[in-house]
């Protein structure tokens, strides 16, 4: 996992009720947790619902609490700040993100040019 998870509160005990328009309850001690993705990542904040590591069973004894994951789709930042452009320009290779990316976009067109008329 990226980041670093910081425990917010255990409040939520197994037999509370889940919602107070509801009678459903949950059956296990359930903890607020917020992720915290590094500086390039956005969002930098994921709030997580995480089993409470101090309970070793759940509602009557039965059963333990298992947490389940979910996909999200996170935005890496590629730019470079003013200081590392300036660094890679002392190590002579400020453009190499720039022909990286064009090297792959022209592999991408020819690949498809090619199988639009049959040489690929």
């Amino acid at each position: 996992m990226i980041g670093k998870s910081v425990k917010i509160d255990c409040k939520y005990r197994r037999g509370d009720r889940l919602d107070q328009k509801t009678n459903l309850c949950g059956l296990c001690n359930l903890c607020w947790t917020i992720r915290l993705l590094p500086e390039k990542y956005y969002p930098r904040f994921i709030n997580e619902i995480t089993c409470d590591k101090n309970a070793s069973r759940c509602l009557s004894g039965h059963g333990i609490c298992q947490e389940k994951f979910r996909n999200l789709n996170i935005l890496i930042s590629l730019i470079m700040s003013i200081e590392q452009a300036y660094t890679n320009l002392e190590k002579g290779s400020v453009y190499a993100p720039f022909f990286s990316i064009m090297g792959a976009a022209s592999a991408m067109v020819f690949t498809v040019l090619g199988a639009a008329y049959g040489t690929a």
